[in-house]
């Protein structure tokens, strides 16, 4: 969605376009409502490249209210800090001209950079819209209008149990209001995040130590106080994978499954891998491959979604396509039992 020059308007100005839709001139951040292409404006209201460091932004729909988009920017001037902005979006629109210029809800520290989020949560069978919780390779970020702000409105910091790697990201020329300077590509995350649906403070982390090189630990932790504790659920995920090379976790999912028990899912260089936790799970966990090669093929994942509605397990790889499953917590169940019984 954004120019490199913020003067050019190139989005939505084709004067053959008479379908009433953004469809032509959509890039960037788009959605479908009926059979329109309809496009959110966030190069209007944060014009510089900078304002979004990464190759892929990420962002998110209120888990309670889905009419509620929320995206984080980087702050790029001081009437417009790094913090998140929430952009309401009316099941009524018809256009990009329907959608209002979005609010600040939070800011966060200079120079933090997120790498992943979440917009609302459960925790005691209780929903809370007012959650965020993200991520940056170094802490946890916790807001909520209940137990969760620092001082003066802020968010609570944690320390995740390990620092992992800094992203590559271009750079940019400020004295140019903020164009980009051809360089190399931003790198995808680095840190992926997950928590339980019926509990936000159960949280799965994983990620990559470096981008320099090939060396360094793999390794995912595990959450059940929205961490303040971590614990080492790593087990043997390097064997289950059967990679002589990296595994590369990354695209961590949590899936309640019944009683105290979740799947916890990450996506690898051999697709995705999956355990089962509980909040009193011991340290060492057993991974096994989730689908056989010919229901999902030898792949790096680089992410997995589960919807509960629909009870569909999706899974996006590099370069072999997005992958579904049908019935996806009937299935996971059986495997967990079956694993039960093996160990």
């Amino acid at each position: 969605t954004i120019e490199d020059d913020p003067e050019t308007l190139r989005f939505g100005q084709d004067n053959n376009d008479d379908d009433n839709d953004d469809e032509d001139g959509c890039g960037g951040l788009c959605f479908v409502q009926g059979d329109k292409f309809i496009e959110v404006e966030v190069d209007k209201y944060f014009p510089e490249p900078s304002s979004f460091p990464f190759f892929v932004q990420p962002y998110a729909l209120n888990r309670h209210d889905p009419t509620l988009l929320v995206i984080w920017s980087n702050g790029t001037k001081p009437e417009r800090p790094s913090g998140f902005y929430q952009f309401s979006i009316p099941h009524s629109v018809e256009d990009k001209t329907d959608i209002e210029a979005p609010t600040k809800l939070l800011e966060t520290p200079p120079g933090v950079m997120i790498m992943d989020f979440v917009s609302g949560g459960c925790a005691g069978g209780k929903a809370d819209p007012t959650l965020i919780l993200g991520i940056s390779t170094t802490h946890l970020y916790v807001h909520n209008n209940k137990e969760e702000q620092g001082q003066n409105n802020t968010m609570t910091q944690r320390p995740l149990p390990v620092k992992f790697a800094d992203p590559i990201t271009l750079e940019y020329d400020y004295a140019q209001g903020g164009a980009r300077v051809l360089g190399p590509l931003t790198h995808a995350r680095t840190v992926s995040m997950a928590l339980s649906p019926s509990d936000w403070r159960v949280i799965a982390v994983t990620g990559w130590s470096t981008v320099n090189n090939n060396l360094g630990d793999e390794a995912i932790f595990f959450s059940v106080d929205a961490g303040q504790s971590w614990r080492n659920v790593t087990g043997n995920l390097r064997e289950a994978s059967g990679v002589c090379g990296k595994v590369r976790p990354g695209g961590v999912h949590l899936v309640d499954l019944d009683g105290n028990s979740r799947a916890l899912m990450v996506g690898t260089s051999n697709g995705i891998l999956v355990t089962f936790v509980t909040t009193d799970s011991p340290t060492e966990q057993f991974w096994t491959r989730f689908g056989s090669l010919e229901e999902f093929p030898l792949v790096l994942t680089a992410d997995v979604d589960y919807e509960e509605r629909s009870d569909r397990l999706v899974a996006a790889t590099f370069g072999r396509g997005v992958y579904t499953m049908k019935k996806a917590k009937a299935k996971l169940r059986r495997l967990r039992d079956s694993m039960v019984n093996v160990q």
